[in-house]
């Protein structure tokens, strides 16, 4: 068995998601966040702070989700390619592992 290139959709893509998710706005509400509690003052209103913390906290579990998903996405590209370059079939449940 030959393995052959395939067009791939969803490359083109993938750097568009940082663009569509926000994560620039989301990465710096985080550190807004974070500055907030840091200040003396914060646990002074225990409802605010609470806010305040959950809401950095869903952020910050946001940007780390996309973050290994898109490093899961490019570890699939490296293995893709390297069974094509190297014409290895023994890659292939790997890269279906991966895909699971």
């Amino acid at each position: 068995m030959v393995l052959k290139p395939h067009y791939n959709p969803t490359k083109k893509y993938c750097w568009k998601w940082g663009i569509h998710f926000d994560l620039d706005s989301k990465e710096k509400k985080i550190i807004e966040l974070d500055r907030a509690m840091e200040e003396p003052t914060f646990w002074d209103d225990p409802k605010e702070s609470t806010k305040i913390v959950r809401e950095a906290k869903q952020l910050k579990d946001t940007v780390e989700k996309y973050n290994k998903l898109k490093s899961e996405y490019e570890d699939i590209g490296v293995l893709i390619e390297m069974g094509y370059e190297e014409n290895d079939e023994s890659l292939i449940p790997e890269i279906e592992g991966m895909l699971e």
